[in-house]
This record gives structure tokens, sequence and C-alpha cells, in this order.
């Protein structure tokens, strides 16, 4: 009778040694929940759409392969910014020199001073994950001696290694006043089966101002968990915009935490052949007159599927708050899924509250309208697609981002 030694895999690895006691206490506790809740299933709620499958059972081994070519590939991007960090595997390659922009690896930065990292404590399978099994990653510290015209350009990518998993982390901290513009781009790696499960943690202080632009091009599996806190008269200005994925998860989680903080969650996802393409937001008013928006655009093709959960909590004490919801949606297949669902939740009187979804295909009086003036019905249908996306794109600050991600999004297509 012979038996096989199998090597564990990174689901089921203790958490990782070192690091001030404070993180490994912090990394114990996580993996005691993960023991204990597991992950989700389809019985979820916030996970019924999504399968979590092929995360646990295909994308387990933390392996590392031809890193040259992953950084090759981040460098082959044109830069959306003369300032560019490239993680590769979580890991900076290298840091720039920005004024009043402090970078550190996240591990050094931890050990030096503890950070309030409120993903720590996310009750998410694959944040506690996350938090269990990084080991390296990146700080963010931001003064308000920096240039608010400053653009920087984060390119996350991965090794190509069959089955394998990594746990990209970055802390990101805003001092009062301070002014940025952050732009990530998550180009992953070209295997299927590989694995991305990111945090990123922001803290903004008061008077803070961050536009953070995520754009999502990971053609295998990835999941993303953003944790937000607002100090009062902070703004968070969040531009998502999803265009691959085989499973694609972002959870957005923005706490208001000081009056008249403002949260401004605007994206676009535009799935096609059999991508899965999944977006959960969740905003906590906490303090009263407090702002926020959430406006999702989505255009599904194919046999692709989408999913937008987008949830405002308004807490008791949240009085004079302000919140509106929209997520429209274009199915341009028969094939074509989309899961939506805006709602609110509301424990406060004086408030202003919305939320609305649209479902829908292209507009045949505009097409027959465009067809009939000589334009073809191709270049007609890409018009149309354009003008859904291009509402959220525009409002992204910096021109060279905004054009570049318009073009990657097709909203320049048939021009």
């Amino acid at each position: 009778m012979s038996s096989v030694i199998r090597e564990k895999t990174s689901l089921e690895l203790a958490p990782r040694d070192g690091g001030p006691a404070w993180l490994e206490e912090r990394r114990r506790a996580a993996s005691s929940a993960l023991a204990r809740d597991g992950f989700p299933t389809k019985k979820t709620e916030a996970w019924r759409f999504t399968p979590t499958r092929p995360f646990v059972e295909e994308a387990t081994q933390e392996l590392r392969a031809q890193t040259e070519e992953a950084r090759a590939r981040a460098e082959a991007l044109p830069r959306l910014s003369e300032a560019r960090v490239v993680l590769v595997d979580g890991a900076p390659v290298s840091l720039p020199e920005i004024r009043g922009v402090r970078f550190a690896r996240l591990v050094d930065a931890l050990a030096e001073r503890a950070r309030p990292l409120a993903s720590l404590d996310a009750e998410d399978a694959f944040a506690r994950l996350n938090a269990t099994r990084f080991d390296d990653g990146l700080s963010i510290e931001v003064s308000a001696d920096v240039d608010p015209q400053t653009v920087l350009e984060l390119v996350h990518v991965a090794t190509s290694a069959p089955g394998s998993v990594r746990y990209p982390r970055v802390a990101i901290a805003l001092a009062p006043n301070a002014s940025l513009t952050i732009v990530e781009r998550a180009i992953g790696a070209d295997e299927p089966s590989v694995a991305s499960h990111t945090v990123v943690d922001v803290e903004l202080a008061e008077g803070a101002r961050l536009e953070h632009v995520r754009i999502g091009e990971d053609r295998g599996l990835s999941t993303a968990w953003i944790a937000v806190r607002a100090a009062r008269h902070a703004f968070y200005g969040s531009r998502v915009a999803t265009l691959r994925g085989r499973i694609a998860r972002t959870h957005l989680e923005v706490s208001l935490e000081g009056e008249g903080a403002e949260a401004e969650l605007l994206g676009v996802y535009r799935a096609r052949e059999k991508d899965h393409l999944d977006h959960h937001l969740v905003v906590h008013h906490r303090v009263p007159h407090c702002t926020s928006q959430m406006r999702h655009h989505g255009v599904i093709d194919d046999k692709a599927t989408a999913v937008f959960d987008g949830i405002t909590v308004v807490h008791r004490d949240a009085q004079g708050t302000v919140a509106h919801q929209e997520n429209r949606n274009l199915l341009l297949s028969e094939s074509a899924t989309v899961h939506t669902k805006p709602h609110l939740e509301i424990d406060a009187d004086d408030v202003k509250c919305s939320h609305g979804t649209t479902v829908g295909s292209l507009d045949e009086q505009s097409l027959f309208y465009m067809r009939a003036r000589g334009i073809p019905e191709e270049t007609a249908r890409a018009m149309l697609t354009e003008a859904f996306l291009r509402a959220p794109v525009d409002t992204i600050r910096d021109e060279r981002v905004r054009e570049a991600l318009l073009e990657l999004v097709g909203a320049e297509e048939g021009r």
C-alpha cells in the first residue's frame, strides 16, 4: 500500500511569523476566524452569484516564476504617469522619489510603527487569507507638501506559475489637507489559473482628498478588498474600471467617520466572452452631514456575467445624510447575464437618499435613426456603447489618465 505525501497549500498554512507582536496577534486572529467560518459558498448572501471553488481548488500554491518576464510585461505598458511603482507578486520592484510622498516596504513600515489597518479585521474570507499570508507590500504616506496635481501609478503584475496565488497589500495614508491621484492597474498574469487576493487600506485625515483609479485587466482569478476611512471634510473619489477577468471581484468599503466627509464611487465594467465581473460596494454613514454617491455602468456581452451589489448604511446618528445610488446595465447578447441589487439601510430620519437600477439593450430607435443617416450598424452600436460608458470615466481629473481609460474601455473605438 502506497501513500502520497501532499505539500500543504497556502490555504492551509499557518500565519506568517515575523514583524511586530501586534501584527502577529492580528494574523493569528484572522487565521482563527478563517478556520472557524471557512470560505463563502452559494449560500453566502454576498457571494451567491459568484463562484469561489476555482479560488480554493485551483490557485493554492505560493509559487514564483518568470519574475523578469512579469516585470517586462508591466514596463511595456504605456505610462499613465511619470511616477510609477511596479509590484511583482505584491513586492515593489523600485520606489520613485516624489516630494511629499514617503514610500516604504509595508513590512518595514509596520515594524517601525503600528498602522491602523482596518482590513486586518475584515470579515471577508479572502481578506482574512491575505492578512495571514502577505509577506511584502507597499506603504504610501502623503504629506500636505505634495503637489496636488501629482499622479502616482501602481502596476500590479503576477508571475505565471500555473495554480499559484499571491497576496498584494498596499497601505495608503494621506495627512490633513493632502491631495493626490493614485492609479492602480492590475494586469495579473496570462495564466487563467493564477489568483491574486489584493488588499488596499486607505486612511484620509481631515481635509485630505484622494482620487483612486483602479483598472482591472487581470485575465485570471482575482479579488480586491479596499477599505477606506475618511475623517472630517475628507474626500474619497473611486473610479473603478473592470475590463476583463475569468472571475474578478472588487469589494470597496468606505467608512465616513467625520462630519462633511464625502465618497464618490463611480465605475464601469465591460464583460465579454465568459468573464465574471463582480462589484460589491458598501458605504457607512456614521456621523451627520456626510455625502455619498454610487454610479456604475456596465456593458455585458457574449456569455459573460456581471454582478453589482451596492449598500449604503445610514447609522442612527448620521442625520443630514445625502446618499444616492445608480446602476445601469446594457446587455448586448441574449446569453449575457447581470445581477444588480442597489439598496439602502437607513436608521436615521433626516436624510435624502435614493437608489435605482436599469437593465436593457441598446436603444433601437436611436440605432434606427443613426442607420437612416448612413452610419453602419456596427459603428452605430459602438457609438451608443461609448456614450453609455463615457459618463463615469469623464469625471477623472487628470486628462492623461482619463483619455487612456477611455481608450481601454473602448470609448474611442470607431472614431
